[in-house]
């Protein structure tokens, strides 16, 4: 009884956890909510858009172009599908990285089992493969955490000033923030 008694978690918290036990951070804000605060932005005359222009082309180059036409006029449409390229391309990028991991601390086949039929990573999979193989997605183990995939390691869980960015700083967040 006592043994039962003492490997029962005491934290008298359920529910989700974010990486490092406290609660999960907050989503990152919707292109829609960048856009509006963007635009908020650029109306109270906070944005001058000859600089936004140049920051965007600098960061983004010919994606940017069209965002900023040369009268002066912003496209917000545009700018909310830069947004949503970006995030996507990121979002590719985190998962690129977690797949990689993920195969050299369990094999090919076991990475790939963490796959939904969609082809996105399913993220309840990824805790099970570490649970049957008796680790933690943050546990030392053999390749040290998954750096940048849930948010362990360098690059992993980053929050700015909108809110989580999901393991990598966004320019587009970074710019607004």
């Amino acid at each position: 009884m006592i043994g039962a008694m003492q490997s029962m978690p005491m934290s008298g918290m359920s529910g989700p956890q974010g990486p490092r036990g406290g609660p999960p951070p907050p989503p990152p804000p919707s292109e829609e909510e960048l856009v509006d605060s963007l635009q908020e932005a650029i109306e109270a005359g906070e944005i001058d858009l000859e600089a936004l222009d140049a920051t965007l082309t600098e960061r983004f180059g010919s994606a940017a172009s069209g965002v900023v036409s040369d009268n002066g006029e912003v496209d917000y449409e545009a700018l909310s599908g830069l947004m949503a390229e970006v995030r996507e391309e990121e979002k590719q990028a985190r998962d690129d990285r977690m797949m990689a991991s993920l195969a050299e601390r369990f094999g090919e086949d076991a990475a790939s089992s963490v796959l939904g039929d969609d082809g996105e990573i399913d993220h309840e999979a990824v805790r099970n493969l570490f649970a049957e193989n008796g680790e933690t997605p943050l546990s030392g183990g053999r390749a040290g955490g998954l750096a940048g995939g849930l948010g362990g390691g360098p690059g992993g869980g980053q929050v700015g000033a909108y809110g989580a960015t999901g393991g990598q700083s966004s320019p587009l967040i970074d710019f607004l923030a």
